[in-house]
């Protein structure tokens, strides 16, 4: 009984013992390692969320940007767009006052007659309109031919 006692004892301590050596192998240094190499992945998950939040916040930005300028397009459009009235005495739209690309410098080439102080011609599609650049009242509206 003694003699399988000791052998028994023996196994459980050549079988502890391997498992101290396996473990002090493990910590010789290595653990150092690999906790950087975690506290690196770490820092650079981190980066990535970050950049993500950046990114998803610039594109909130982008697209209220964007429905401010389809707003504006659309009123605009809305302003000049058929249902306002064109005629002699009328009001030219804010938008369409302001717009530089629609005034008319070479007004002889079209057979105009020259706008006096405080008037200018606009070239709307087929047409084309005097206005009071005060008042934005509309003098004249000649149809292009």
């Amino acid at each position: 009984m003694a003699k399988r006692s000791f052998a028994v004892l023996t196994l459980m301590l050549s079988l502890l013992g391997a498992g101290l050596v396996q473990a002090d192998s493990a910590g010789d240094g290595n653990d150092d390692k690999d906790e950087e190499r975690l506290r690196q992945k770490h820092h650079d998950l981190e980066g990535q969320v970050k950049a993500q939040r950046v990114q998803a916040q610039q594109m909130r930005e982008l697209k209220k940007i964007q429905h401010q300028e389809k707003l504006a397009e659309e009123k605009a459009v809305a302003e000049a767009s058929p249902a306002h009235v064109w005629k002699r005495g009328g009001k030219v739209p804010d938008t369409v006052a302001r717009d530089d690309g629609l005034r008319v410098e070479n007004w002889q080439q079209h057979k105009l007659s020259e706008p006096g102080a405080n008037q200018r011609w606009l070239q709307l599609k087929n047409a084309f309109v005097l206005m009071n650049t005060e008042s934005q009242v509309i003098d004249e509206i000649v149809l292009e031919q």
